[in-house]
């Protein structure tokens, strides 16, 4: 797993949330039935990865207000 793991409670927006990740560059995929699991290829630093996701995550949420997204801690899975 990937150090980025997000929760989305409406799942109509869920593929949507993917599709805006994957043509960011991420590679993204499905643990649970509201869950995403994102990592960045060719990234090393952790802290940078999650980063980048958050920056990303904040732009889709930007034009999906109404979309309540989750980082999940691992724990939690």
């Amino acid at each position: 797993m990937s150090p980025v793991l997000l929760r989305l409670d409406d799942l109509s927006t869920l593929e949507d949330l993917r599709a805006h990740l994957v043509r960011s560059g991420f590679h993204v995929e499905y643990v649970g039935d509201h869950i995403l699991d994102v990592s960045q290829v060719g990234v090393v630093d952790v802290v940078q990865e999650r980063d980048a996701v958050s920056d990303h995550l904040a732009v889709w949420q930007a034009v999906n207000p109404q979309a309540l997204v989750t980082v999940v801690p691992y724990r939690e899975v």
